[in-house]
């Protein structure tokens, strides 16, 4: 019998990650949430094996409707635009899903979560929001711990690296052109290697997760990443694929924090980063995310390189 799945965000990047993959693997029926089914974006989705269904994760009662009958939800939340970047709303939103999920007896609940930063944290750097060290990622936390707390085992953790799109021009830590033309990477994490991965990635390896199901993922915590690179390592990678010298540059993350402002990012989300670096420069975040665990569920996953390569017209300009 074919799957029913109802994908969270479907019109996002995680989301829309989702519903690509499940199709392409075929044997689900997809029920695609969206809070405009009538947006070009949802209309792109419709077709064959997915249904568009209208859901708001402030409307509890929308989602019991959205999650009756499915076997299985990939649940995500947009801390930066749904959200506003407010973490006491994103909080509200995902325990509505888990409630919803609860509620209809969901059997596999895929939750695109994050590490809780404030154990290790809060000793050196204020709380930026309530308790929150690093909003964007405590609140998805704690959401997964209330998951864990209401859906036992039916519960699947996915856990996301640092973007790749985050490097693409305009996108905030992409490499940047000097006063002497020379071009340099600025990210403040020191030495410290972090784990990267393409956005449509995430939503291969949460599928492939949906697919096999609760028997086997059930309970767990599964990573996501193309690739672990440092910052020097990822300098030399775009070097290597434009063919022009990129240099490596980290700053401090107050340093990088108060630069950054400079270029127009505001304060709370430059303050929200500069606190994840410092974590990620603090705590390895490779652990949770094995290459081997990505590869074997998403073959095809996508390593910094092909990244760039493929999205080479991009940066025209600044390889100009």
């Amino acid at each position: 019998m074919s799957k029913l799945v109802a994908v969270c965000g479907a019109t996002g990047n995680q989301g829309g990650g989702v519903v690509a993959a499940l199709q392409r693997l075929g044997g689900c029926t997809i029920r695609a949430l969206t809070r405009n089914p009538d947006s070009v974006s949802s209309k792109k989705l419709a077709g064959p094996g997915v249904e568009l269904v209208k859901a708001d994760f402030e409307d509890p009662a929308s989602l019991d409707a959205a999650f009756k009958g499915a076997d299985a939800v990939f649940g995500v939340t947009d801390f930066w635009r749904a959200c506003g970047g407010d973490a006491e709303r994103e909080k509200k939103q995902g325990t509505n899903l888990v409630d919803a999920a609860k509620c209809q007896g969901v059997k596999h609940f895929v939750w695109s979560s994050l590490e809780d930063t404030r154990p290790v944290l809060a000793a050196t750097r204020k709380p930026l929001q309530g308790t929150y060290t690093v909003p964007h990622f405590d609140a998805k936390h704690d959401i997964e711990e209330y998951a864990r707390q209401q859906l036992g085992d039916a519960v699947t953790a996915v856990y996301p690296s640092v973007f790749m799109e985050n490097l693409l021009p305009g996108a905030g830590m992409d490499p940047t052109k000097q006063p002497d033309g020379s071009i340099a990477l600025f990210l403040p994490v020191g030495q410290s290697t972090l784990a990267w991965c393409a956005t449509p990635d995430i939503g291969a390896v949460a599928a492939a997760v949906i697919k096999a199901g609760p028997g086997e993922w059930g309970g767990k915590t599964v990573g996501v990443a193309g690739e672990h690179a440092t910052v020097q390592q990822v300098a030399e990678t775009f070097s290597r694929a434009f063919g022009k010298k990129v240099a490596a540059v980290t700053p401090s993350a107050d340093d990088w924090v108060q630069a950054v402002q400079g270029f127009g990012v505001p304060k709370s989300m430059a303050e929200d980063l500069g606190n994840m670096f410092l974590f990620y420069d603090t705590v390895p975040m490779t652990g949770l995310r094995p290459l081997d665990q990505t590869q074997a569920l998403h073959p095809g996953a996508q390593g910094l390189e092909a990244f760039l390569t493929a999205h080479k017209d991009k940066y025209a300009q600044l390889f100009a």
